[in-house]
């Protein structure tokens, strides 16, 4: 909410030009924000390389953007060859 009120009070403010980057890069795909609860299931999940995961939850797909991230890690496993589905 301080983002907001700082966007539209302050747009000029340090606090208004994160605001503003925010929801250029969001629009743009660049930036994808997801609640702290969204979170947790891929994260106990511990998704890795080479792992199967159905993803059944509700749309906007913050999860399973995780989700992708987490399978097509930079890790040296993932780049020789580790493969995952999603």
């Amino acid at each position: 909410q301080a983002l907001r009120m700082a966007a539209k009070h302050a747009p000029e403010s340090g606090l208004g030009r994160i605001a503003r980057w925010l929801v250029d890069h969001n629009a743009s795909g660049v930036v994808t924000r997801q609640e702290l609860v969204s979170m947790v299931p891929v994260s106990v999940l511990d998704v890795q390389p080479g792992h199967r995961v159905l993803d059944l939850c509700a749309s906007p797909g913050s999860k399973t953007t995780q989700a992708l991230e987490a399978l097509a890690s930079s890790s040296e496993d993932a780049l020789a060859g580790g493969r995952g589905l999603l």
